[in-house]
């Protein structure tokens, strides 16, 4: 969410290598296809990717990819000031490119051909060749609380201290702040107070939501900064301690296990030492249910949109670009994920093959961001003659376009 800018390294210092050098790293994943250039895989995995850029009527299950969302979603970017510095040449193109298409596609179809004919689609991948990710899901929940406090079992939600935290210097950990609030310095920040702790914990893995007052009124918070400690997953701990198998891991059998342990729960949710600070967001449709209700704002400064708007690792991928996922337990000719749009980030969100994507803000959201968890491939869909900035962990060919 916090976006931090910074020239990229050019492709050969950041990994991303020419197919000759990508070749001699990887030998022996490379082999000849029956189509000409070649296909990398590691080992132990069956999915490989062609290095260059590839025709996007070409992707799989492109003719069932769903525009609606995304048109919904370039509306608001498109419209809004993106948080993100002046861009370089070719992301200025990729910005005009990607708002122009609102113009030349009155629907779906039209936008699926305008698509195809303005953009080519890149092979995303790790700076090791691999091109196998992961896609997992996140929601806005909505929970109860109140602006003062009325009980001793509910939890704060903290604004931003007075000292910001750095890498250098980073803030107090969750059980820091838990054990003197005071010497952590947030003591006076509590922005509101969550009735369940459990939620309100959950609720900085989302980094944004919504909290019903006793009045009825409905309050929307949103990232604003974090104490820049590592993010550590409590599941992790739980399965190390037994407590939960990885077969069975997943964010509803967390919450029943810290709510049947609740002499151990503070504890367990203490080994994530990262906390989450948020604002208050304008309550402009901030209930969901309401006509014209938008999602939560984004890393980008505009509202996210269900099902079409990712966080992704913004320091590998740009803000505000087409991406297309292919979710590799689908069956074939399942649209997938398809058409995403990159307009948030999360702390937890490493990695170019790594998409987080939001699925809305009710309670069917949240069944599907708990569900989701599933191997994906990805490609940058950036507009035809417009080479991507250096420094894009995509598969290149040799000589370079």
């Amino acid at each position: 969410m916090n976006l931090r800018g910074g020239n990229r390294p050019t492709p050969a210092r950041s990994g991303i290598r020419p197919l000759s050098r990508l070749a001699r790293r990887c030998t022996p994943w490379l082999i000849a296809t029956g189509v000409g250039g070649c296909a990398l895989w590691p080992p132990g995995d069956t999915t490989w990717v062609t290095p260059g850029p590839k025709a996007v009527a070409a992707l799989p299950g492109w003719e069932q990819a769903a525009t609606a969302p995304i048109a919904n979603a370039l509306r608001s970017q498109c419209r809004g000031r993106w948080l993100t510095g002046a861009p370089d040449e070719s992301s200025r193109r990729m910005r005009e490119a990607s708002c122009a298409l609102l113009d030349q596609a009155p629907d779906e179809r039209a936008m699926r051909q305008a698509i195809a004919r303005g953009f080519v689609a890149w092979p995303i991948v790790e700076d090791t060749g691999l091109g196998v990710g992961l896609m997992t899901g996140y929601h806005e929940p909505l929970v109860t609380g109140s602006r003062e406090r009325q009980s001793e079992t509910q939890a704060p939600l903290y604004g931003p201290p007075a000292r910001a935290a750095s890498d250098a210097s980073p803030g107090p950990t969750r059980a820091e702040i838990a054990v003197d609030p005071r010497a952590a310095g947030v003591a006076g920040r509590e922005l509101v107070w969550v009735d369940d702790p459990i939620e309100a914990f959950f609720l900085q893995i989302q980094g944004s939501g919504r909290i019903r007052l006793r009045d009825g009124s409905i309050m929307r918070v949103g990232f604003a900064a974090h104490n820049r400690h590592p993010y550590h997953a409590i599941g992790r701990t739980l399965i190390a301690s037994g407590e939960l198998t990885r077969e069975s891991l997943s964010a509803d059998a967390i919450k029943d296990w810290l709510r049947r342990n609740p002499n151990r729960a503070a504890a367990v949710m203490q080994t994530n030492p990262r906390v989450v600070f948020f604002r208050e967001l304008p309550a402009t449709h901030a209930d969901a249910r309401a006509p014209g209700a938008q999602g939560p704002i984004g890393a980008l400064g505009v509202p996210l949109t269900a099902r079409a708007s990712v966080a992704v690792d913004l320091d590998r991928l740009p803000a505000g670009a087409l991406l297309y996922g292919r979710d590799l337990q689908a069956p074939p000719g399942a649209a997938g994920p398809g058409l995403l749009i990159a307009q948030d980030r999360g702390g937890a969100i490493r990695g170019a093959v790594r998409i987080d994507r939001f699925t809305g803000s009710d309670d069917a959201a949240a069944r599907e961001a708990s569900a989701l968890n599933a191997p994906v491939r990805m490609w940058l869909l950036w507009p035809r003659g417009a080479r991507p900035p250096g420094g894009l962990p995509l598969a290149w060919t040799e000589p370079p376009l």
